[in-house]
């Protein structure tokens, strides 16, 4: 099953329409073609809906949120809609103000995105709507078994797939979950490395849209699985950058690991 969705991205080649942010954009757009998917990143809303009309997969990342950029996701978001290709919300920071927090849950409502990647002070707040004082960086809740009910209460409220990165990472369709292990603590020194785990997830969506559970948690499988390989002894970020862009251009397919519960 895991190399079938695997398969499935190299072989369909999914284009998928990236409205993100401008600190992560270029590495976005190159991890998506790491496996083998074509990024497009387009965010004026003068075009954007006919963008979303040929995509694949959509994904709407809240980094760099601004007027103009709410109003290209609106618009694309409800695009993506009407054509059910996927769509991926990545609420980066949301908590640390009142317009990106409105801003999220503006997006949530009016778009009701089909997978909302986040981390757990992210997760917290929309949840909890407590002020995330940690900017885009996560903070641990208070266990996995916390954050995996957390997940799925999310999930059934938003009718979305919820996929949590941290230590270990979550993805919760509200009934069925999965434990990914992996990933190394130098993931967290890249800007941007949530990002590209969206970007990531949009185009394993888009070339399984009929199976967005196991499509997402083996998303995040893969990339846990290179975050762990990338790392060798005595590098530094730049080079475990490079290790890793490389791993998921040829991945160790037996060392993903999931646990579905």
């Amino acid at each position: 099953m895991i190399k079938d969705i695997i398969q499935n991205v190299y072989s369909k080649c999914p284009l998928v329409h990236n409205i993100t942010n401008y600190v992560a954009a270029t590495d976005c757009a190159n991890i998506t073609l790491t496996i083998g998917a074509s990024p497009i990143m387009a965010d004026e809303p003068k075009e954007v809906g006919e963008v979303t009309q040929i995509a694949d997969g959509l994904v709407l990342n809240c980094g760099t949120i601004s007027e103009s950029r709410l109003d290209a996701m609106l618009i694309s978001g409800k695009t993506a809609k009407s054509r059910e290709i996927p769509i991926v919300l990545d609420p980066v920071g949301v908590g640390i103000s009142k317009f990106r927090t409105s801003a999220v849950h503006k997006i949530i409502t009016e778009v009701k995105p089909d997978i909302i990647r986040l981390n757990a002070s992210e997760l917290k707040s929309i949840c909890l709507n407590i002020k995330n004082m940690s900017g885009v960086d996560a903070v641990n809740i208070d266990s996995l078994d916390d954050t995996v009910e957390l997940a799925k209460k999310l999930s059934l409220k938003t009718n979305a797939i919820i996929g949590v990165s941290g230590i270990s990472d979550i993805v919760t369709d509200g009934k069925n979950t999965a434990v990914i292990s992996g990933g190394h603590a130098m993931m967290k020194k890249i800007t941007g490395s949530g990002c590209m785990l969206s970007s990531v997830i949009g185009a394993f969506a888009a070339a399984n849209p009929n199976n967005l559970f196991y499509a997402v948690s083996v998303a995040f499988g893969l990339y846990a699985s290179c975050g762990r390989n990338a790392y060798k002894e005595n590098i530094g970020i730049a080079t475990y950058k490079n290790n890793f862009f490389d791993e998921m251009t040829n991945p160790d397919l037996e060392g993903i690991e999931i646990e579905y519960r």
